[in-house]
């Protein structure tokens, strides 16, 4: 977190965050990876894991969860939102992608950790069309996935996969310090 905050300040921005981006993305299991720690995602029809994660509004990444892809959506935001508060970004806000997996239940109360929540809709339109800050964390899973490692679930353990993330976005953050 040290690391986001000086990237922050060479930025211009506060080393304080106004608010978290959180998504899931499902990504395939390979047979190296333990069943234990894989799951079926039935939305995206793929067997692996998921990654939840939460970034700054510049992409950063902030937390990260990874769990069997047969776990609810809900959960898994829960988990990532709790471990988001023992970061302690000082984050006041988040945005919650995928209306359908989160807003159910989560938006009639206080999100997790005291936040606010706003939930992103997605265009009901036909056709591609940039939904405001929804970008920022698909650019984000992009980045991760030009590493190899973040293509595929080729990790035996959840802890590990988590690792090797928080190591490709420590990369990425600093090739921005050489810019």
């Amino acid at each position: 977190m040290l690391l986001v905050k000086l990237l922050r300040v060479k930025q211009g921005k506060s080393t304080e965050l106004s608010v978290g981006i959180l998504d899931a993305q499902s990504v395939k299991s390979t047979l190296v990876s333990k069943s234990s720690n894989t799951g079926y995602d039935g939305g995206k029809k793929i067997k692996g894991i998921k990654r939840h994660i939460v970034v700054d509004a510049s992409g950063l990444l902030l937390c990260i969860v990874v769990h069997p892809a047969s776990m609810a959506d809900r959960k898994g935001g829960k988990v990532v939102l709790e471990n988001l508060v023992t970061v302690g970004m000082g984050l006041k806000k988040y945005l919650l992608m995928e209306l359908t997996h989160y807003q159910a239940k989560q938006q009639k109360k206080p999100g997790a950790g005291g936040y606010e929540m706003e939930v992103v809709k997605r265009s009901e339109l036909k056709g591609f069309k940039v939904v405001p800050k929804r970008w920022v964390v698909e650019r984000t899973f992009a980045w991760n996935e030009t590493n190899r490692r973040n293509a595929k679930s080729y990790e035996r353990l959840s802890n590990t996969a988590e690792t090797v993330t928080e190591i490709s976005a420590i990369r990425l953050m600093l090739k921005q310090f050489d810019t």
